[in-house]
């Protein structure tokens, strides 16, 4: 891939967001991040039922592999890189249809407002892991 120095830098950002706060609850002084899976946080362990929560590992583990390749070796396949960037974003896609379609009625989007008080308690590692993933999706895509 000829972008591979980008693609390097988009792997490493998901593999440092895996680590950095995604949640956070500042009247509490406590956040959440993934690795808070391998605690027993009850804030969490709920959560290891479902299948989604392991991409987000396996998508950072991932990432640092593409960081890897594209700095020692200065090549990263590209399909190796669209599957990094796109597995957390189509899992989130998924999840989302799959926790609408089991709603007992339709749920109205969310005004500006509400919308604004959510961004309240979205830690800067989330912030950091989308736009790495994101921007490596696109790098693959768009790459020569």
């Amino acid at each position: 891939m000829k972008h591979s120095i980008l693609a390097a830098i988009f792997g490493a950002m998901m593999l440092v967001g895996f680590f950095l706060p995604w949640i956070v609850f500042r009247d509490f002084g406590m956040d959440l991040r993934p690795t808070s899976l391998l605690t027993d946080n009850p804030l969490v362990v709920e959560t290891r039922k479902y299948w989604q929560t392991y991409i987000i590992p396996l998508s950072s583990a991932l990432g640092g592999l593409v960081f890897l390749l594209g700095f020692i070796n200065r090549s990263v396949p590209r399909l190796l890189a669209l599957v990094t960037g796109a597995l957390p974003i189509g899992a989130t896609i998924w999840g989302i249809s799959e926790v609408r379609a089991d709603l007992p009625r339709s749920v109205d989007m969310p005004s500006l407002s509400d919308m604004t008080q959510a961004f309240d308690f979205i830690g800067y590692g989330l912030w950091v892991f989308v736009a790495g993933s994101i921007l490596l999706t696109l790098t693959a895509l768009f790459s020569r």
